[in-house]
């Protein structure tokens, strides 16, 4: 199916293929090939490869998508909701999220899925800014892996490997809500390899500012973080920049 599909303003609608190997969206090179608009609540969505989309150059459209795959909301005021599973979301470009990207104040359950060989601006694989819970997922071979901004979820049991940069975080705390303490981001039974090909060749940046809003309170647990070729790698792991408060410590690991 050669698609680019902006969901209707209707929650609750599932859209779901008989295998994600054979049943195939492809953007044809023009256009994001899902859209959820920014009053969708419960879109799920399983059983498909997402292919060949394009995000949307125009920032005056009134649907401005800025992933080539799947946008969940398309600005700040989104409160748009998805569910998503066994997917393949593969070669798209785009310009933050190749694969994903999620809009502050989205959510999105992602399981059970690949996302390779997409390019972005800001995070190959996804763009999160809302909140999130993926479970299961293999993010491998994309130009950027994730972007972390201002988002709030849990990663389990999932792949960050062979991406050309791992992953950006900023902002990682649950402050929108008055919990300075509790994770903003929770990495648990993952594995992050040779993410070392980018612009950053740490695997994983976690960048503050002054601002208390850019606070960051990462959680990893049961985390393997490792290199095939550590013999030819002269940088950290896991790279901090800090220029928070004084009272308020900006990284939290």
């Amino acid at each position: 199916y050669v698609e680019n599909i902006i969901w209707p303003e209707t929650s609750s609608i599932t859209l779901r293929g008989f295998d994600r190997e054979t049943t195939i969206i492809d953007g044809g090179g023009i256009g994001p090939v899902i859209t959820l608009t920014d009053s969708v609540e419960n879109a799920n969505i399983s059983r498909f490869t997402i292919t060949n989309g394009h995000f949307e150059e125009d920032v005056n459209n009134p649907v401005y998508q800025r992933a080539g795959g799947i946008n969940i909301g398309t600005n700040i005021y989104s409160a748009t909701t998805a569910v998503l599973s066994d997917l393949h979301i593969t070669n798209n470009t785009g310009y933050s999220g190749g694969g994903i990207y999620c809009a502050t104040g989205s959510f999105f359950d992602l399981s059970n899925s690949v996302i390779d060989q997409n390019t972005a601006s800001q995070g190959g694989g996804l763009f999160i800014s809302g909140r999130f819970t993926i479970d299961s997922v293999d993010i491998i071979n994309n130009n950027y892996g994730i972007l972390f901004y201002y988002a709030q979820g849990e990663i389990s049991n999932s792949k960050i490997s062979g991406n050309d940069t791992g992953m950006f975080i900023v902002g990682a705390n649950w402050g929108v809500d008055g919990d300075w303490e509790s994770p903003g981001i929770i990495f648990d039974h993952v594995e992050i390899i040779d993410n070392v090909s980018g612009p950053y060749p740490e695997q994983i940046n976690i960048w503050t500012g002054s601002s208390g809003s850019h606070l960051n309170n990462v959680l990893f647990n049961h985390v393997t973080i490792a290199l095939t070729d550590p013999d030819n790698y002269n940088y950290s792991a896991i790279r901090t920049s800090t220029g928070g408060l004084p009272s308020l410590p900006s990284i939290n690991i």
